[in-house]
C-alpha cells in the first residue's frame, strides 16, 4: 500500500528536479513579495497544524510553510479554523492557500494541488470495549468523524456507514469521544491519532485492523491561481532537493506507522528465500555427491565383475566325458586333436606333473636294473 501511494505520487507530480535555493530565488514572483499571503489550516490537527499554549500556529505543515515563505521572501498570515470552515474559506477566497489537505479527485473542481509534501495512511481507532474482528463490525458500532474529512468521501460514504456516523469539528475531539466510550470507532491519520493518544495519556483506545486510505498531503490554492501554485511547487521541489522537508518530517512524525518499504520487501523475501536456497543447494550437493559415489561404486563393481568374469573364463576345470584312447591313453580335445593325457590335463586344470616310473614299467623297460626290485619300491625322476 505504501509503495502504491509513492508510485501514484511519482506518476502524477514527478520527481524533484534538484534546484538549489539560489536558483529558486531567481524564479520568484515579484507580485507575491509585495503582498501578505493568507494561509489556512486546521486549528486542531496535530502534529500537522495546531495552536500552542501561547496561541501561536505550530506543526509540521506550519514549519514547511514558514520555510517556503522565507525562501520566497514573502510574509504569511495564518488563519487556523475548524477543518470544514478552513475548506470553505479557501473556496470562498478568504485565504490564498490551505495546508495539510489530502488530494482527492472530487476536490479538484474547487482547488488546485501542489506536489505532495507528505503521505500517510489512516488507521481505525477503537475503544477497548468495542468488538472488532473485521470491517463488518463497523456496521454494528458507533462511528465518529471529522467534518469535511477525506475519510467521509473515501470510506464512510462508499461503505454505507453514514447513518452510523456522528461528526465533530476536530479529530482530537473524535478520539476523545472514543476514549470516553461515547463512540466506538474513529478513522484518523495514524500519526495524528497516536500523537493525541500519547499527549492525552489515553488508555481506553487501540488500533484495530490494517492500515487504510493511503493519503497524499499537499497544499491547495483556489482553482485557477496558477501563479501561486507554480511558485509553491517550485519551492516544495527545492526544499525536497536540499533535504529540508525530510528533516521536518523526521522531526514531527515520531509516531510512524510500520509500513513495508521496497527494501523491507526485499529483506522479507531474502529472509524467506535464503534458507530455502541454502537447503536446496545442500540437497543438490548431497545428491550430486551421492550420484558421484554411486557412479564410482558402479564403476568399481563393473571392474570387479569384469575381473571375475575374466578369472572365471580362465579357470581350468575338467568335467563331463573325456574321450581317451584305450590303448595309448591319449585324450581327444573339443577340436578333434589327440593330446597326451598329461598335456590335456595341464591345459584344462591347475594340475602340474612330475615324471617318474612305476615298478612294473621299470621291470619291463629296464629288467637288468629293476628286475630284482621289491613290489613296493617306487621310482621317480
Amino acid at each position: 500500500m505504501f509503495m502504491a501511494v509513492a508510485c501514484i505520487a511519482s506518476q502524477v507530480w514527478g520527481q524533484p528536479i534538484n534546484r538549489t535555493k539560489n536558483d529558486f530565488m531567481k524564479m520568484n514572483s515579484s507580485s507575491l513579495t509585495k503582498n501578505r499571503v493568507i494561509i489556512g489550516a486546521d486549528i486542531n490537527y496535530p502534529p500537522y497544524s495546531f495552536l500552542d499554549k501561547q496561541g501561536r500556529p505550530q506543526g509540521h505543515d506550519i514549519e514547511i510553510m514558514n520555510k517556503l515563505a522565507a525562501m520566497l521572501k514573502i510574509q504569511v498570515e495564518y488563519k487556523l479554523r475548524p477543518w470544514s470552515e478552513a475548506l470553505q474559506n479557501l473556496k470562498d477566497g478568504a485565504v490564498d492557500a490551505l495546508i495539510g489537505i489530502i488530494y482527492l479527485d472530487e476536490r479538484k473542481q474547487f482547488y488546485d494541488f501542489t506536489i505532495p509534501v507528505w503521505f500517510e495512511s489512516y488507521a481505525i481507532f477503537a475503544s477497548r470495549e468495542a468488538q472488532f474482528e473485521d470491517l463488518d463490525d463497523l456496521y454494528r458500532g458507533r462511528i465518529i468523524a471529522l467534518k469535511g474529512d477525506a475519510s467521509i468521501s473515501r470510506f464512510i460514504n462508499p461503505m454505507g456507514l453514514m447513518e452510523r456516523t456522528m461528526f465533530v469539528n476536530t479529530l482530537p475531539d473524535a478520539i476523545r469521544s472514543v476514549e470516553e466510550g461515547e463512540s466506538d470507532f474513529v478513522l484518523a491519520p495514524y500519526s495524528l491519532g497516536m500523537d493525541v493518544i500519547d499527549n492525552s495519556d489515553y488508555r481506553n483506545i487501540r488500533i484495530v485492523g490494517s492500515p487504510i486510505l493511503p493519503s497524499l498531503y499537499c497544499i491547495a490554492v483556489r482553482k485557477g491561481n496558477s501563479e501561486l501554485l507554480d511558485v509553491l511547487n517550485k519551492g516544495i521541489d527545492a526544499l525536497k532537493s536540499e533535504g529540508t522537508i525530510q528533516q521536518i518530517n523526521e522531526k514531527w512524525f515520531i509516531q510512524r506507522q510500520k509500513e513495508i518499504s521496497l527494501s523491507g520487501v526485499f529483506k522479507i523475501i531474502g529472509a524467506v528465500l535464503v534458507p530455502i536456497v541454502v537447503i536446496l543447494a545442500t540437497l543438490f550437493l548431497w545428491s550430486w555427491s551421492l550420484r558421484r559415489q554411486v557412479c564410482r561404486k558402479t564403476s568399481q563393481l563393473e571392474v570387479t565383475n569384469e575381473k571375475l568374469t575374466k578369472a572365471l573364463a580362465e579357470v581350468k576345470q575338467l568335467s563331463g566325458f573325456l574321450p581317451i584312447c584305450a590303448s595309448c591313453k591319449n585324450i581327444r580335445d573339443d577340436k578333434g586333436y589327440w593330446n597326451q593325457i598329461e598335456s590335456y590335463i595341464s591345459q584344462h586344470s591347475e594340475a602340474k606333473f612330475s615324471h617318474g616310473i612305476c615298478p612294473e614299467c621299470a621291470k619291463k623297460l629296464y629288467p637288468k636294473f629293476y628286475g630284482n626290485l621289491p613290489e613296493n619300491v617306487e621310482t621317480g625322476a
